[in-house]
């Protein structure tokens, strides 16, 4: 689209980064309850004595932990898209954080018993 005026196209700047700066508030909580959910997972299924200091559990670690947060990346894409649709709302971003983060917290049990799992056998 080409816009004659400078003062005719649209100022959406601010709404991009007013969506994009309360996701990365939300990254906070996000990793938080993601390390709490493997920390407590890893205490649940008992793992064996050492596994929270060895290194391939620290890897196998970071490794989920790199994964989780490229992911995360994919609520304020969506959000976006979705304000570009003119759903600019805390009630968008908190569904779309809420549904992600559930998926993320089973998933993270999921991954985390398995790898304990293999461990013990």
């Amino acid at each position: 689209m080409v816009y004659p005026d400078v003062d005719q196209r649209p100022d959406v700047s601010f709404s991009y980064r007013r969506v994009l700066i309360r996701w990365e508030r939300l990254r906070l909580v996000y990793n938080v309850l993601m390390l709490v959910v493997a920390i407590g997972t890893a205490a649940w299924v008992l793992a064996p004595p050492g596994t929270y200091t060895g290194g391939p559990f620290l890897k196998y670690f970071a490794y989920r932990a790199v994964q989780a947060n490229i992911l995360f990346c994919a609520g304020p894409a969506v959000d976006l898209a979705v304000s570009w649709l003119g759903l600019r709302s805390r009630v968008v971003t908190g569904v779309l954080f809420g549904c992600g983060t559930v998926v993320s917290i089973f998933l993270t049990h999921l991954s985390v018993t398995f790898y304990i799992m293999m461990l013990n056998d």
